[in-house]
């Protein structure tokens, strides 16, 4: 594990790859090498420009972090990054799928907020659901009700909520833009334009950071 960390500090993310699925052939029982696996495929799939690519990447992030949960049932972070990766698979799947694992992510990030409240990710993914499921309109609503089941409840307002406890834990580039988003959702404008400024403001310090902010100056770039 310690080859794995290092090589992701250097940025050497093959060598962090292949030292993660070494560690899981020497003892597959272990939830260290599981969820960052899964992190790594849910990274591998984010950085991917196919839709096909994707699938892939997110289908091994599943196995991985399903794999995690087992492994340790007690762990927040396994929780969590299953969740997230349910989430990315839930992006590049049909409607019905989508509904599924709505109810998936939700229990999941949840539980991983009950076994560690002071995990900021966990609260991002809570706020991410509650966004995307609130984003979802009245037609596609009604359709999934009566031929998927019910929709969860959620709401922009419980979004914001809970990015918001995600930044009081731990101030990030993603936490920051996600929020941004749900302001333009809201149609807040001048509110989000603020947040993409700051963003942007941002020392990247994770693997994606720097993708965020491109996010950020294309979302800046097509205000209203």
């Amino acid at each position: 594990m310690a080859r794995a960390d290092s090589a992701r500090l250097e940025g050497q993310y093959d060598i962090e790859l292949s030292a993660l699925h070494h560690a899981r052939a020497a003892d597959s029982t272990q939830v260290g090498p599981l969820w960052r696996l899964t992190r790594a495929y849910v990274e591998l799939g984010e950085l991917a420009t196919e839709k096909s690519q994707k699938r892939k990447f997110y289908a091994a992030a599943m196995g991985h972090g399903q794999a995690a949960v087992i492994a340790d049932s007690v762990s927040c972070i396994a929780y969590t990054w299953l969740s997230i990766a349910e989430g990315v698979s839930a992006t590049v799947v049909g409607f019905k799928e989508q509904v599924r694992l709505s109810w998936q992510i939700r229990e999941h990030a949840l539980r991983a907020i009950e076994l560690d409240p002071t995990s900021d990710i966990a609260y991002h993914v809570m706020a991410r659901w509650h966004a995307e499921i609130a984003s979802i309109g009245g037609l596609k609503r009604t359709m999934a009700n009566l031929f998927f089941g019910d929709l969860p409840k959620a709401s922009f307002e419980e979004s914001i909520v809970y990015y918001q406890k995600a930044i009081a834990l731990h101030d990030q580039v993603h936490h920051r833009l996600e929020l941004a988003k749900v302001y333009l959702r809201m149609d807040e404008i001048d509110t989000a334009q603020q947040k993409l400024e700051y963003v942007l403001t941002m020392e990247s310090e994770k693997r994606l950071d720097d993708k965020y902010k491109d996010e950020a100056r294309l979302l800046l770039a097509h205000l209203p």
